[in-house]
């Protein structure tokens, strides 16, 4: 079964909002619209659309008790007539996704006397299988394009912000040791769809900082052979992607889904995001673009 993930947003369901200590007392519905899913790791906008000013935060948690919970602050808000909007930008990391097979949102606002009221709760389900990126290429061409930290980790690889010119949120880092024998360690993998068979080819925006030898990882397509796969390039993030005995990481695919895998060679290497794409339709600057959308998804 394949659940595809919406890039619009649909209503998502529907809160009352109790004023309970208003003169007088009244409740009103705030409808709620965003992404179908709890997507695990990722960045995702939701909007509250209220009848009255919300001013407070959204809290989230793994059951209907509430407890433990998280709280995530309103980003922005306007007034469009009578309907006050709120948006609230989460991200649910995956040690905490992997809760539950749902998640329970409320939210805490202030009514008009500055007491505090609740909406809520609403329950909203955690997308599940198999992530598998889509076609993020322009009409006509294909393109794969991943933050690397919206992944789950695995074994010592740790989200950074410390470097920055980072994209997205963050970056991953091998906090581990060297592995230069064995392909074996903090294995992540990518899966995406590939709608056109041809020359597909890998450009990843890595770095290393303080030493040379801080610069590769494993890489492997469709869990075949392992191969080293390096930036020579020292002190900044770069897009230099080389094989080891020279040229670039790349494989024949057909049309269906196929994996790209990472696994651990260097330590204190950092990998900030991947582009996947068909060599007959970017070339080698061309695909170095960081303005590209990254990829929508679905699961499988």
């Amino acid at each position: 079964m394949i659940r595809v993930l919406r890039t619009a947003g649909i209503l998502v369901g529907t809160w009352t909002l109790v004023l309970s200590q208003s003169s007088p007392a009244r409740a009103t519905d705030c409808d709620m619209i965003g992404p179908e899913f709890i997507d695990k790791g990722m960045l995702q906008s939701f909007s509250v659309r209220c009848d009255d000013p919300f001013i407070g935060f959204i809290q989230v948690a793994a059951d209907a008790s509430f407890s433990p919970s998280f709280k995530f602050p309103i980003t922005a808000s306007q007034q469009v007539g009578n309907d006050h909007y709120i948006t609230v930008t989460l991200r649910v990391p995956w040690d905490i996704a992997n809760l539950a097979s749902e998640f329970w949102f409320q939210g805490f606002t202030l009514d008009a006397n500055g007491d505090i009221a609740l909406a809520g709760p609403l329950q909203i389900p955690v997308g599940q299988g198999d992530r598998v990126y889509l076609n993020a290429g322009e009409v006509g061409k294909n393109l794969y394009v991943v933050e690397q930290e919206f992944e789950e980790a695995t074994e010592e690889w740790k989200e950074r912000t410390f470097e920055p010119g980072y994209t997205g949120t963050g970056y991953m880092f091998w906090r581990g040791s060297n592995h230069y024998n064995n392909d074996t360690h903090g294995r992540m993998v990518y899966r995406f769809k590939v709608e056109v068979a041809g020359s597909y080819a890998l450009a990843f925006r890595s770095g290393h900082w303080g030493a040379d030898l801080h610069n590769d990882c494993w890489c492997s397509w469709d869990d075949g052979q392992y191969h080293k796969v390096f930036c020579a390039v020292e002190g900044y993030w770069s897009w230099r992607t080389e094989l080891e005995n020279g040229g670039g990481f790349r494989a024949d695919l057909d049309v269906g889904v196929h994996t790209l895998t990472f696994a651990a060679r260097s330590e204190k290497f950092s990998l900030d995001r991947l582009h996947i794409f068909n060599r007959a339709d970017y070339s080698r600057s061309e695909i170095e673009d960081e303005s590209f959308t990254p990829s929508g998804h679905e699961y499988q």
